[in-house]
């Protein structure tokens, strides 16, 4: 795929510690560079195993505050006091969310010497 950056605010962003876990996964940009405009964000690629006694508990609980205003799931795993740990990783991959971000998938797709050996 050609070099490009897409930022799209369907975007989740995320805040680990310094044990590289989950703090907060936000829609929203998070650190607010209102104070640092250094602030590095960083966004959040998912790839999450679960084991299978984990997802029956994960499965029996309600939905927590902050899943529920944020409309993320992985809130209900840190709201009942487990933690997910994160690696980071040099990625040009796409969410794609929103329409705006398949019109940009489609395009870059066009120009991706790959795609002309696929496409018919």
């Amino acid at each position: 795929m050609p070099n490009f950056f897409w930022y799209s605010v369907s975007d989740i962003k995320v805040v680990l510690n310094q044990n590289n876990e989950v703090l907060y996964l936000s829609r929203s940009d998070i650190p607010n560079d209102s104070r640092d405009q250094n602030s590095k964000m960083l966004k959040a690629y998912h790839i999450v195993p679960f084991r299978i006694f984990f997802l029956i508990k994960y499965t029996k609980w309600p939905k927590g505050k902050l899943e529920t205003v944020e409309y993320n799931e992985y809130f209900r795993i840190l709201e009942n006091g487990y933690k997910i740990k994160a690696v980071h990783v040099e990625s040009s991959a796409i969410s794609v969310d929103t329409e705006e971000d398949i019109k940009f998938v489609r395009n870059a797709m066009i120009a991706d010497p790959l795609f002309q050996q696929y496409y018919p």
